[in-house]
């Protein structure tokens, strides 16, 4: 961690402390989001959440939506990666509520379907799962986003297997395990076959 994230984590610090100091309310909001950010990816997840936290209440006195959106999607998904799926569930969906109503953040909604698929799927609730599946894999593909789609078509399979049509299933994976390769990501395609 100290050699990869530390370097980002230590920039962040300081210009963090320098924005503090500067009174710049909307950079602190920002630097200390990309803080949680860094501890997220070093798997600090308490340390994660109280920047993401402390941002987000920064973030809410400066009206910014999409980016209150962006901590509540994260920190849903610090939720859902600690097991505590009803917080998870609801956090996901406020932060879909928010990208759709207020913050027009195109990717922001499938973003949360893809998630709420991956819950659903945890909890074996398939056709929940297969619900958000549907919904990111279209929206996904309403804005161009392939690689994404094809996440929310291997969650789509997950879901259908779950609900007995196997063969179905199968066809689903070996397509999206098709396009994967094409678009040159062989850990997904191999984890579709």
């Amino acid at each position: 961690w100290a050699r990869g994230l530390g370097d980002v984590y230590k920039r962040q610090l300081r210009a963090r402390d320098v924005f503090e100091d500067l009174g710049e309310k909307g950079a602190l909001a920002f630097t200390t989001y990309n803080l949680g950010v860094v501890e997220t990816n070093a798997d600090r997840l308490d340390e994660a959440e109280g920047y993401l936290l402390e941002a987000r209440s920064g973030l809410a006195e400066l009206g910014a939506q999409v980016h209150m959106a962006d901590c509540d999607y994260a920190l849903a998904w610090l939720a859902s990666r600690r097991g505590r799926f009803a917080e998870a569930i609801d956090g996901l969906e406020k932060a879909r509520e928010t990208y759709t109503d207020r913050a027009q953040k195109p990717s922001g909604p499938p973003l949360c379907d893809l998630d709420l698929a991956e819950i659903y799927l945890r909890l074996d609730a398939r056709w929940d799962a297969a619900q958000h599946a549907r919904r990111a894999e279209e929206s996904f593909s309403r804005i161009g986003l392939e690689l994404e789609r094809e996440a929310a078509r291997l969650r789509l399979a997950g879901a259908v297997a779950r609900a007995g049509e196997v063969p179905q299933a199968v066809r689903r994976l070996a397509s999206s395990a098709k396009r994967f390769r094409e678009l040159s990501n062989e850990p997904m395609a191999a984890l579709c076959d």
